[in-house]
Order: C-alpha cells, then sequence, then structure tokens
C-alpha cells in the first residue's frame, strides 16, 4: 500500500512540474499584438483588438480599394473582388429578373445568403429579391454589393474561410468586411471609361459597343471637435447596350411552311397527312391541298405559283 501512494505522488508532482513549464513559457513569448511593428491592422475574424493579417487565425486577404481603383479597370465592388480575390465569384446578370441589378456575390463556391457582409465591422442588410431563372445562387437572398459605391471605400476584407461560430449560420462560406473612406478636408473625384472592342461588336459589323462610363465624386469633414466627421460619395453610371444578334442569312421560313399556316388557319392539318414526306399514304390529297393553299399565299412571285400548280408528284413540289 506504501509503494502505490508513493507512485500517485510522484505521478502527481510530474504533472504539476509539466503544467508549471507551460505557464512559464507562455509567459515568456513575446506578444505580437503589443508590438509597434504591426503593419497592418485587421479586426475581422477576431474577438481581440488589434490584430496584423499574419497573426490572424483566419485567412483574410486585405485589399486597398484606394490604389486598386487607379490601377483596374473595373469600376464594381464585385467585378473589383473578382479580379483580386481568387475565393471571390460574382458575374454580370442578363434576363433573369431583379437578379440584373444585383449580381449575386459568392465565397469559396457557396451560395450567396452563406456569405456575410459587413460595413465597418457592422452587419449589413440583404435584398429582398430571391435570385431565380438559373441565376448562381437560385432561390437564396443575399445582399446587394452594386449598392455601395466601390469610390466609397477605403479597403475591404475578405475572410476567405467559415466562420459560421462566431458570425451565425450566414457567415458559413466567410465573410466580406467594408471599410468606408473617413478622409476628410478634400474633395476627389474619378471618371472611367471602357467598352468592347471586338468584331462581333454592333451585330458583328465590328467597331465599339457596351460603353461604359462611370463618375464618382468623394468629400468630407469634420463635425465639432471630438473626432466627428462626414464623408458622402457621390457616383453616377451610363452604360449602353451591347449587339450580338447578326443578321440571319439563312431562310428562316420556306414556301411549305407559308402553304401550312394558311391549310391551317382554314382548320386543315398539312402535317397529320403524313409522318414521312418520302412516304405519304395519301399523296394527291396533300398535293391538292398545297395547290389549293399556295393561291392564299401573295408575296409568291407569279413564277412560283406557276411551278407549284404545274408539279403533280411529291418530289417536283
Amino acid at each position: 500500500m506504501k509503494g502505490m501512494k508513493n507512485k500517485k505522488t510522484i505521478l502527481s508532482a510530474s504533472v504539476l512540474f509539466f503544467l508549471g513549464t507551460y505557464a512559464f513559457g507562455q509567459e515568456k513569448e513575446k506578444d505580437s499584438v503589443k508590438t509597434n511593428n504591426v503593419e497592418e491592422v485587421v479586426v475581422l475574424g477576431s474577438r481581440a483588438g488589434a490584430r496584423s493579417k499574419t497573426d490572424s487565425p483566419v485567412p483574410v486577404d486585405v485589399f486597398n480599394i484606394k490604389e486598386s481603383s487607379v490601377i483596374l479597370p473595373q469600376s464594381s465592388i464585385g467585378q473589383i473582388l473578382n479580379a483580386v480575390a481568387p475565393s471571390f465569384t460574382s458575374t454580370i446578370q442578363t434576363n433573369s429578373d431583379g437578379t440584373d441589378h444585383l449580381d449575386p456575390a459568392q465565397l469559396r463556391g457557396l451560395g450567396p445568403d452563406q456569405v456575410l457582409v459587413l460595413v465597418n465591422g457592422k452587419r449589413r442588410h440583404t435584398s429582398a429579391l430571391v435570385n431565380v431563372n438559373g441565376t448562381p445562387g437560385r432561390g437564396t437572398v443575399g445582399t446587394d454589393l452594386n449598392s455601395i459605391p466601390s469610390f466609397a471605400l477605403n479597403r475591404i476584407e475578405v475572410l476567405r474561410d467559415g466562420a459560421s461560430a462566431q458570425y451565425g449560420s450566414d457567415a458559413i462560406a466567410g465573410v466580406i468586411n467594408l471599410e468606408l473612406k473617413k478622409d476628410i478636408g478634400k474633395l476627389t473625384g474619378q471618371v472611367s471609361y471602357g467598352g468592347n472592342l471586338t468584331p462581333t461588336a454592333n451585330d458583328h459589323t465590328g467597331d465599339f459597343d457596351g460603353q461604359n462610363i462611370q463618375v464618382d465624386l468623394n468629400y468630407g469633414n469634420k463635425i465639432g471637435n471630438k473626432g466627428g466627421f462626414y464623408n458622402v460619395t457621390w457616383s453616377s453610371q451610363f452604360r449602353n447596350p451591347t449587339f450580338r444578334a447578326g443578321a440571319e442569312s439563312g431562310a428562316i421560313y420556306n414556301a411549305y411552311n407559308a402553304i401550312e399556316k394558311r391549310a391551317q388557319n382554314d382548320g386543315v392539318n398539312l402535317s397529320s397527312l403524313f409522318s414521312n414526306i418520302n412516304n405519304v399514304p395519301n399523296s394527291q390529297q396533300l398535293i391538292n391541298y398545297i395547290h389549293q393553299y399556295a393561291q392564299g399565299v401573295s408575296y409568291f412571285s407569279p413564277d412560283l405559283q406557276n411551278q407549284i400548280q404545274g408539279a403533280n408528284t411529291i418530289s417536283a413540289l
């Protein structure tokens, strides 16, 4: 019994020794949060105060929009993030109801309703539009990034990992934090112009179409003497349509279609008389109908009418 008690005492003492060593080692480590050499402060994805993006426990991308907007040709938040953030996807929609104006935003290929958007660290409300018509995130409700001018932003932080434990189920795909400008005492502006220079422009006639002109202005000033301020951004965008249809060069309708339409208007379905034009059970009946209703097509030339009336076999017709 005495031997067993001695073993228990030795085991307990060793555990306390290792715990004490671990605690001592933790105290000796230099806390990077308190250093003065923090290159860039990121608050997204951390409950702590200041953290640099290299020390963040989750992957956070930081994009300086002030610099990017001068270099990149894109003018909206969605298109800027498409160009700089690999985990972000947003495509311009067409013929998709109100989604034409919203362009659903996705992170890591998940739905728009699983991307949390913050503005200055506060939750941005979602839109009232349900994405339909086969668009990305069909049946979901996301946040309208097009309602915020890109010129109003100082930078964008993208947490490209699931953060539902911290932010809730709407952050399964990740979090986007939009930091607004805080500039005071100066007026800044920007004019952007672009379009599509391609041989297929203007219905395949070439030249230039889809012109896009955007004008942005930003101004801020102080309010009071205790750090208050206001910052206002004005943005206008003008877009011309693109034309890619081209003129149809082939025959859309042939002469038989015109005759068939006249017969159908008279209650006669010519297509019901055969399943294979090379094997018509009652070919003479079909020929007679064609002769009869061809006379009702006013735009047939006299020469074509004579040829139709003179054809007495299917192959001749």
